[in-house]
């Protein structure tokens, strides 16, 4: 079985190591990626037939127009506001640990919403 020294760029750049807790996963029989993607919704959550049959080709020439005047700092915010991307790999444990974390997160709603625009934290 190969093995990688806990924390060596090596064994961090192949996913050798638990990215949550740091533990080898080469000396595992089990390990879990997790592959997570946030993307803003763009689409409304219906389109009036009316909208369906707009002729939108100067409205996007105009879209296109404002974004290449924006400076390059401008644009990689939006970018990152409007998707993220990542890849992790964990033991059993974090996997575990993970599952229970999104379970309380996601369905019981447990976690307070972060304050929106304008809005301030309490």
């Amino acid at each position: 079985m190969l093995r990688a020294e806990q924390g060596s760029d090596w064994a961090m750049a192949f996913g050798a190591t638990c990215d949550r807790c740091g533990g080898d996963l080469l000396g595992s029989d089990v390990r879990y990626t997790v592959n997570l993607d946030i993307a803003q919704a763009f689409d409304p959550m219906e389109v009036a037939p009316a909208e369906q049959r707009r002729e939108m080709r100067g409205e996007l020439e105009a879209a296109i127009r404002t974004l290449e005047a924006l400076p390059a700092s401008e644009v990689q915010r939006l970018a990152d506001e409007s998707y993220a991307s990542f890849r992790f790999d964990l033991c059993p444990g974090c996997a575990a640990a993970l599952r229970d974390e999104a379970k309380a997160c996601f369905r019981g709603r447990q976690t307070p919403r972060p304050p929106q625009a304008g809005e301030t934290a309490n």
